[in-house]
């Protein structure tokens, strides 16, 4: 076997025009297979991340849960996430909008606001502590408020109970809407503290988003009911159930046109390719038939060269394929970056933003495909070599030398 393989290796150096141009198709295949995968899992991923931003990242919602029912739905093993929303109460002058508190994890699965975000400062933790952007502080008469200023409103619990004056001390800033359309409706953030401070324990309600995990094994087609089936079991009524459906159809649902496209295309690539790098080895036989028939003179079996040719082509591969993936996925993410530039200055919603590109997975489909190619165009020339015969090749020798005498 070494044998064979240092004869295929000085095949290929004594040939190397022959070798160049394989190692450049070679090459050129794996690049294109690497930019058509890897543009098309980033758009993939890019619409996954999108559809976060637009309709939150939570797999669904249980509203006006108490206290029980939150502790039930933190038990359950096929909840990963749980983020956690309360409605504090009211401010007068912004009956319209929101007093609230959430943690962290419902503000991520959000979907995307500004309003939301935080300008300056840091959102409430303690028990008075209150962020709000400063279009709702000028409404409540402080027109230049900073962090750490104690503010007075006018706040009740509920829709029972009155006004009544209230200190917070000023914890963040939020970022504020280009434009009010409606009157008095500003997002204000307040602390868990205080919520549980002035609403009963048998009082209080809860708004919990959450993701599921892998351990639900669901789809598209079953997530409905798995969720409905947990909130039954946690004692939640289906009436307070809400499924976020555009977000799953995203993450559940794999993008089948992506996908097609991306395959119709690499299929194209592959069956292009087979066809060149036939075409190149078969030259290249059809000038060394000599040589070969010296080589089965020497008593090598038909698997002997058949194995002589697949070593000549996987040597050229083995350079060819990492070089191929270097330089495809460098013109990916430099083309990729381009389209999302593109993207963000013709939309005027939600702006895209960069995502992973790089993916173990489709590296080692592209090597395994590339291979897959280049074995595939061997399959012939493997054939032909191995029925070359030392008669075959000395007639082979006199016919050629006849035609040159004859031209």
């Amino acid at each position: 076997m070494k044998t064979i393989s240092r004869i295929a290796y000085s095949n290929d150096k004594r040939n190397r025009t022959r070798s160049i141009l394989i190692m450049v198709a070679i090459c050129l295949t794996t690049m294109l297979l690497v930019i058509i995968s890897t543009v098309g899992n980033g758009v993939i991923r890019l619409q996954k991340s999108q559809a976060a931003s637009s309709y939150g990242s939570n797999y669904g919602l249980f509203i006006t849960a108490d206290g029980t029912q939150l502790k039930e739905v933190e038990r359950r093993a096929e909840i990963s996430d749980i983020g956690i929303m309360c409605t504090e109460g009211i401010l007068k002058g912004n009956e319209n909008g929101g007093f609230v508190c959430m943690d962290k994890t419902a503000r991520k699965m959000l979907p995307y606001n500004k309003e939301y975000e935080l300008k300056e400062g840091k959102y409430p933790e303690k028990m008075q502590e209150i962020a709000a952007g400063r279009a709702f502080f000028r409404a409540m008469g402080y027109g230049d408020v900073k962090i750490g200023d104690t503010v007075t409103l006018d706040y009740r619990a509920g829709m029972q109970s009155e006004y009544k004056p209230e200190e917070f001390v000023v914890s963040g800033i939020l970022y504020d809407r280009d434009e009010y359309t409606i009157e008095a409706s500003y997002v204000v953030f307040g602390s868990q503290d205080f919520y549980n401070e002035r609403v009963a324990e048998g009082d209080r309600q809860y708004n919990i988003y959450f993701t599921l995990s892998d351990s639900a094994n669901v789809s598209m087609n079953n997530v409905a009911p798995v969720i409905k089936e947990i909130a039954d079991s946690c004692g939640i009524d289906q009436k307070n159930v809400i499924i976020n459906d555009l977000y799953l159809q995203w993450v559940l649902q794999p993008s089948y046109e992506m996908i097609m496209v991306c395959g119709t295309l690499i299929l194209g690539i592959v069956l292009f390719s087979v066809v060149v790098i036939y075409n190149i080895f078969q030259v290249g036989i059809a000038q060394k038939v000599q040589e070969y028939g010296k080589i089965k003179a020497l008593g090598v079996t038909r698997k002997q060269m058949k194995q002589l040719i697949f070593r000549e082509g996987i040597l050229l591969a083995v350079p060819s394929i990492p070089l191929g993936l270097l330089f495809g996925f460098l013109i990916a993410k430099v083309s990729f970056n381009w389209l999302v530039e593109q993207g963000n200055l013709v939309s005027s919603g939600i702006k895209n933003h960069q995502v992973p590109l790089f993916s173990l997975t489709i590296m080692l489909i592209c090597i395994f495909v590339s291979f897959l190619t280049v074995v595939l165009a061997l399959r012939k020339p493997m054939k032909i070599v191995s029925r070359i015969s030392p008669i075959e090749a000395t007639r082979y020798l006199d016919g050629s030398k006849t035609q040159k005498q004859g031209r």
